[in-house]
Order: structure tokens, then sequence, then C-alpha cells
């Protein structure tokens, strides 16, 4: 709700760049402080989250920056694989860093991988907001400049002096609340990630309960096939919502009927489709496990449970 409309007024480069300093900080300080200082903790614990949970809004943005409508659903859907894959791996990858290194080697770990993406932005990125930057073609200074501009050295040529007419964002994030279809959306995305979440999150201790049997070794494969689903799903349900979008504006087109294109419904015509195929498998999952069936089942469900409309509202509100 802080860094969103911030990079909407202030553009998308210097907010990351500030958030990734906000989380570098946080684990360092997480992975030298006292062990009795669990205040701290938790200090330290807030800062980390504010810095990286908005980088997901912040990348959100970027593809609306950067992509056209007709492609915006497979983007999207490869910018998902991240911070879907993510809960089910880091389980496995902080656990063997913790009984090998200790517990400090996680936070390490996060201080190595968010300096890389650091210096990957401070390097690379060019800002994309297009209320400063326009199509590219707008010349900036200063920290909106990356220190190695190779992506779009094509449009340097051509570049002309900022305007200083742009539109000045709100930097209140409950604005667009007032707005029924916006509310609505947000909403039922809330609701879909929650219930997500919480089927991913409870696999481990629902699995070691129901089936005792299951070494921690094991408990932790069986994280694997959300992992498979959430690729398969991110990346065939983006491709599919791309092709049904282009396929719809051109029967549009053709008609010659003087019909404005129905961007909503190109976009929304899957999502009954897609909620009920989620809902379905996280109601059979439930039973399943409360039951005690065979694992099989489960972790069958758990690929088709991510087979879900959960960022479909809002790949062409960005």
């Amino acid at each position: 709700m802080l860094w969103g409309p911030l990079s909407d007024r202030y553009g998308r480069r210097p907010v990351f760049l500030v958030c990734l300093t906000v989380l570098i900080g946080a684990c360092v300080g997480i992975a030298v402080m006292p062990t009795d200082a669990f205040w701290l903790l938790i200090v330290l614990r807030c800062l980390q989250a504010a810095g990286c949970a908005s980088t997901i809004a912040l990348g959100a943005g970027v593809i609306g920056d950067i992509s056209t409508p007709e492609e915006r659903g497979g983007f999207f859907g490869m910018f998902n694989l991240g911070p879907m894959i993510s809960p089910c791996i880091a389980p496995a990858v902080g656990g063997a860093l913790s009984d090998h290194l200790g517990w400090r080697s996680i936070f390490w770990f996060l201080i190595i991988m968010a300096v890389c993406c650091l210096l990957f932005i401070l390097l690379f990125l060019p800002e994309t907001l297009r209320n400063l930057v326009g199509n590219g073609s707008v010349s900036l200074g200063g920290i909106y400049v990356p220190l190695l501009p190779v992506v779009g050295r094509s449009r340097r040529k051509n570049r002309t002096p900022r305007s200083k007419t742009g539109v000045k964002h709100s930097i209140n994030p409950f604005v667009i609340l007032v707005y029924p279809d916006v509310a609505i959306t947000l909403t039922f995305t809330g609701i879909v990630y929650a219930v997500n979440n919480t089927v991913v999150t409870t696999i481990a201790s629902s699995f070691a309960k129901v089936y005792p049997w299951l070494s921690e070794t094991a408990l932790g494969l069986c994280y694997l096939p959300t992992g498979f689903g959430m690729i398969v799903g991110s990346t065939l349900t983006g491709k599919i919502l791309d092709w049904d979008y282009a396929r719809i504006k051109r029967q549009i087109e053709a008609s010659d009927t003087g019909i404005l294109f129905p961007k909503e419904y190109a976009r929304m015509r899957t999502m009954p489709v897609l909620l009920v195929l989620f809902s379905g498998a996280v109601i059979a999952w439930g039973f399943c496990v409360d039951k005690g069936v065979h694992i099989a089942v489960p972790l069958v469900l758990q690929v088709v449970c991510q087979y879900h409309p959960k960022t479909l509202p809002l790949i062409d509100v960005c």
C-alpha cells in the first residue's frame, strides 16, 4: 500500500532500489542480532517484509508498462512463477541451510540474493513508468538511468526532453476502493490467494498427521506437485488467455459492427471455468486428506489446485 503508489508517482526504478536496500539492511540486522533480543527480531522481520513483499507489485507494474494487452497474459504467467514457486522451494532450501550452517545462514543467503537483484536493477533496468518516460523515448537522468543502459538502446537516438505536464498519481492507495469494480476485484483476488496459501502452508502439518509414516524428507517432497502445478498452470493459463484475447479481438474487428472491443469480456470469460476447477480441487483435497485416502490422490489434486484465476482480473488493470 506504500511502495506501489509511490512507484506510480516517482517511478519503478527508484522504489525498487529503496525496497531492496531495506530488505538487505533488515537481513543483515537479523543475521548479526543477539539471540535474546526477540523484540528486535520482530521489528527487523517487519522491515524485511516491507522491503521484499512490495517487489511483487512493482514487478507487475513494470509488466503493465512494457507489454500490450495482447501479450500481457503470458507475461503475467511467467512473472507469477517466482512468487508462487518460492513457498514450495524455500522450506527445503532453508531447512538444508539451517541443518548444515545454522539458522543465521538463511539470512546471509537472502543477503547474497538480494544484493544480486539490487546490482542487476542498478546496472540494467531502465525506468519504465509511462507517465515519466512515455514509450521509452523521453530522456531522464540521475537515478532513473541504469549504469549499463543496454536495454532500449535503439530508442536513445530519438529521445525527447522530459515534459513537466505529466499526471501526478495520488499516493493514497485507498482511493481506488471507492470504485465498486476495483473493490470486487481485490476482494475476489484476496479470497483466492488466501485459500490457495492455506492449502500450501498446511500440506506438511496435515500430511504429517494423516500419513505419519512420512519422513521429514518425504514431507518436503510433497510440495513438488504444488510447484509443478504452479509452473504448468501459470505458463499454460497465460498463453491460453493471450490466445483467447487475440481471437475475440479479431472477431470483433472483423464483424465491422461498430461495437467497442469488450476487453473485460475477453479476459473474464474463462473465469467461471477456472474458478470451478480451483474450488472443486480445493474441496476434494480437503475431503481426501480428512478421510486419509491414498496419498497419491491429494498430491494430484495439489497440481490441479494451481490452475486458479487469482491474477486474471488484474492483468489489464496494471
